[in-house]
């Protein structure tokens, strides 16, 4: 059975390289999808129905499968020209995160064909170095097939040619994590994109030799919805100031990977929040040593809980990565939770605050404690992302 789909597929494939139109493109995807449906129709009365009943809907090959990580199998020769989209078609649409770095080799109409079977689940591609890029028509059916990806990674794709190229990325209205790094792609190209993507918290241009910072900063008085928490520009032209961009983008916690004066803050409180609920040891240790205290000390010691509880009430009800950002620093430690109704789990988790309000009523479990970022804005609608409208000056550390 996997035979035929694979022939399937590189057909599609094929037909997709001859006719480089949008309109075509999506004709014939439907027409291979009445294929693959009467091929499970053929495939069910060679084995029987009886066999089919008993065996769950699941139990296909590669049914189960939500997570695909092929980075760097093989080596740079190997031919996987229909095998993602293979893969795409025996799931059912079931992936949700996607590891295609370092395979220079595949193509993008496998990419299309994955976004497109995968467009309801698919949230997270890392597709970096990735040589063959669509034209300017077929990158619109390119970009649409996973306008629902809230996380993408573009780094070192070099084959942006063109004024226009790359625009398609404003289909990508849900993007939330967006790395180009040592890319070709145009200035405009990337304010445009800047302007329609109201939900970016995280940008990485770094080595992209077009780009001025200017344009940067020019894109947040057009989008003012715009609350950056991570910006990575190194090794671009610099006309405007780190501390100009800074003004312009309040919300920055990183800048070039390095955190600024209220990042520094918010990973502070952030620890001491974390402390304060978990019991640290060097909590307990202090508390111990509290009870020998003179007489004279305990209205500092009662102003200090007044101020640990303002930190606990203010991290609990804001996602923690407004605080953390998107780093997997030691300072970052904090409790996990997974969500089986959204399907939250496997190497993802979410944090206290958006465990208690973004999935009320949800099957949600304990991970445990560890490092990284919550990953609810990612694959869920997040509604602790409350930020701080108070325009303030970072310094750069």
């Amino acid at each position: 059975r996997s035979l035929y789909i694979a022939a399937l597929c590189s057909v599609l494939v094929q037909m997709m390289r001859v006719h480089d139109n949008v309109g075509e493109i999506l004709h014939m995807s439907q027409r291979y999808m009445a294929s693959f449906k009467k091929l499970d129709d053929k495939w069910s009365t060679i084995w029987g129905l009886n066999v089919l009943e008993r065996r769950n809907k699941d139990d296909r090959l590669f049914g189960n499968l939500e997570v695909l990580d092929i980075g760097h199998v093989g080596n740079s020769n190997i031919r996987l020209e229909g095998c993602i989209a293979t893969i795409a078609w025996l799931n059912g649409g079931k992936l949700k995160q996607v590891d295609l770095e370092g395979l220079e080799n595949v193509s993008h109409f496998d990419v299309s064909v994955l976004g497109s079977t995968s467009r309801n689940n698919f949230k997270r591609l890392n597709a970096s170095s990735i040589t063959d890029l669509p034209s300017e028509h077929s990158s619109c059916f390119f970009f649409h097939a996973m306008k629902n990806i809230s996380e993408l990674d573009l780094s070192g794709c070099k084959h942006w040619q063109g004024n226009s190229k790359g625009v398609a990325l404003v289909f990508l209205t849900n993007l939330r994590s967006l790395k180009l790094d040592n890319t070709d792609i145009k200035e405009a190209v990337l304010v445009t994109v800047l302007t329609k993507c109201k939900k970016l918290l995280n940008l990485s241009v770094s080595g992209c030799r077009d780009l001025t910072s200017s344009k940067i900063c020019a894109a947040k008085l057009v989008n003012r919805d715009l609350r950056l928490l991570e910006l990575d520009c190194r090794y671009i032209n610099l006309d405007a100031s780190l501390w100009k961009i800074q003004k312009v983008y309040p919300s920055l916690l990183r800048l070039n990977a390095r955190c600024t004066e209220k990042g520094r803050r918010m990973l502070k409180a952030h620890q001491t929040s974390y402390s304060w609920r978990v019991g640290a040891r060097e909590s307990r240790n202090k508390s111990c040593k509290s009870k020998k205290r003179k007489r004279g000390n305990n209205n500092s010691a009662s102003s200090s809980n007044d101020e640990s509880k303002e930190v606990v009430s203010f991290s609990s009800n804001r996602c923690s990565i407004l605080s953390t950002g998107v780093s997997y620093s030691k300072s970052c430690e904090q409790e996990m939770f997974g969500c089986k109704t959204c399907g939250i789990g496997f190497g993802n988790f979410v944090c206290l605050a958006c465990s208690k309000k973004c999935h009320e009523g949800h099957e949600v479990f304990s991970v445990g404690y560890g490092l990284g970022c919550c990953d609810c804005c990612i694959f869920s609608d997040c509604k602790c992302l409350e930020f701080d409208e108070e325009p303030r000056r970072g310094i750069i550390y």
